[in-house]
């Protein structure tokens, strides 16, 4: 009669554990379906944040195609100039100059003369290698960036300016009216193909814009 009792007894525990173990179940249900319903939420967006990785990276192969050519611009036009110092006979050739080629030769050759090419092609530089880092990382210095770069043809003649000034007082002073004549040539040569890096400046001003919008709305990392 006791084991009677007692198989009845285990039998009622295992009847009372089902309803538990069911209602775990239903209770781990709910939790997946909300997982589910997550997981649909968010496809739409997947897509979307792929499309926009992908803009912002054509938007940076953009801004850095411009630097290369404002870079590679301004290098032909730099390379022009001391060009135009270093043979002078070429540049008086071209100008059509009456003045004695030897004479003109050792005179313009002098490496004073390299410095405000040298000068206005430093600045574009800098302002490339600058623009160049803020295309790979935006930083809030993209800002007073894009304002430098509007500002590069005045602070250019505010740099360059005060030399060319000291470079023609020289001249006028110590070199002969035939000398200066060959300085003024060879001046005017430079500024004829001086046309070349026209482009620069623009193009550096509108990649500048370009990441500071890119910035601005976000889209930057």
């Amino acid at each position: 009669m006791n084991e009677v009792e007692k198989l009845f007894q285990e039998q009622q525990a295992e009847s009372d554990r089902a309803p538990d173990f069911e209602k775990d179940i239903h209770s781990v249900q709910p939790m997946m379906n909300r997982d589910e319903a997550v997981n649909r939420a968010e496809e739409p967006f997947r897509p979307q944040q792929a499309v926009s990785g992908g803009s912002m990276e054509k938007q940076k192969s953009s801004v850095q195609r411009l630097l290369n050519i404002a870079i590679i611009l301004k290098t032909l036009q730099t390379a022009t100039e001391i060009g135009m110092y270093r043979f002078p006979k070429i540049g008086l050739s071209l100008m059509r100059s009456s003045l004695e080629p030897a004479e003109a030769a050792a005179f313009l050759r002098n490496p004073v003369f390299l410095l405000i090419p040298l000068l206005s092609f430093g600045i574009i530089l800098l302002f490339y290698l600058l623009l160049k880092k803020q295309n790979a990382e935006t930083t809030e210095a993209c800002v007073p960036l894009l304002i430098l770069t509007l500002l590069i043809p005045l602070i250019s003649s505010l740099i360059g300016l005060p030399l060319n000034l000291l470079i023609t007082r020289w001249v006028v002073r110590t070199q002969t009216s035939e000398a200066l004549a060959a300085f003024s040539m060879i001046r005017s040569a430079c500024s004829a193909v001086s046309f070349v890096s026209a482009p620069v400046v623009p193009m550096l001003a509108a990649a500048a814009g370009m990441i500071w919008c890119r910035r601005k709305y976000g889209t930057a990392q």
